[in-house]
């Protein structure tokens, strides 16, 4: 009985893996390999800063193998969604091709990176053949279906204004926005409008009260020790990043920086207010 359960054990972690890495055919799994908070440094080279400021749970890779080729598949777990959002968005480049897959990727023939529920997956071929690239696309169909669940582009985004955005310029800062270490959670899009260029911003906090609190602190870091009434536009000068406008919302902080006027600044963050109020 005891030889049975062992046996049964051993089966169920064989399979383990397959439900991260789908079989794809003739193409042959490799060794599989797990790393924690504590060894992620030693695995990318000492990058995992970033990935542990967005509760970073666990990084899975494996090589898929053919011939003399193979897909280095390398799976990134998050706490949630956002988190893995928030990662794929900081490493993200300005310019590339974007593609519609999970909550969104971007790549080329050799390389696809895209984001997948709590998972930032990274999927990249040695050499670019026919073999690689119906490969490649199978296992990212496959990881997208298995991986993705109910996620979808974090709904923050569709507050703000559309006029004069920087497309693919959404970022999620999970904590110390604007070096500040008491301002979190961070939903930003840049703009630009001929040589003027500004960015958007709005913190969030759990409760509306905490906002009040996030909002009360920054002020006095600025020496701007003063009541803002809810809804109320503000304009204040940081030593550190400039000129910032800033509205509380409810639970969120409306800001913004850069080339803007403050009446401008005021009728953007006026938009995105209506905006969080409509839906």
């Amino acid at each position: 009985m005891i030889l049975f359960y062992a046996s049964l054990l051993n089966t169920v972690l064989a399979s383990e893996p397959f439900k991260l890495f789908p079989k794809i055919d003739y193409w042959e799994i490799g060794e599989i390999d797990h790393y924690n908070t504590n060894t992620l440094y030693n695995a990318i080279n000492g990058g995992s800063e970033l990935y542990l400021k967005y509760n970073f749970e666990g990084m899975t890779t494996a090589d898929y193998l053919h011939n003399d080729n193979y897909i280095t598949v390398e799976l990134y777990k998050h706490a949630s969604p956002i988190d893995a959002f928030g990662v794929y968005s900081m490493e993200r480049p300005q310019e590339d091709k974007y593609l519609d897959i999970g909550v969104q990727g971007f790549g080329e023939s050799d390389y696809t990176y895209f984001v997948a529920g709590q998972y930032y997956i990274k999927v990249r071929a040695l050499k670019v053949t026919d073999e690689s690239k119906d490969a490649m696309q199978a296992i990212i169909s496959k990881l997208e279906k298995n991986l993705n669940g109910e996620a979808v582009f974090p709904e923050e985004f569709n507050y703000f204004p559309t006029k004069n955005k920087v497309r693919f310029s959404e970022r999620y800062i999970n904590v110390s926005v604007m070096a500040y270490s008491f301002l979190q959670h961070s939903f930003e899009v840049k703009y630009r409008n001929g040589e003027k260029e500004y960015t958007l911003f709005m913190l969030k906090s759990d409760t509306e009260d905490g906002a009040c609190r996030m909002l009360q602190a920054y002020l006095e870091a600025s020496k701007m020790i003063k009541d803002v009434a809810k809804n109320q536009f503000i304009s204040i000068n940081d030593r550190y990043n400039g000129d910032i406008g800033l509205m509380q919302v409810g639970n969120y902080i409306l800001c913004s920086r850069g080339d803007l006027t403050q009446e401008m600044s005021e009728q953007l963050l006026n938009e995105i207010a209506n905006n969080i109020q409509r839906y």
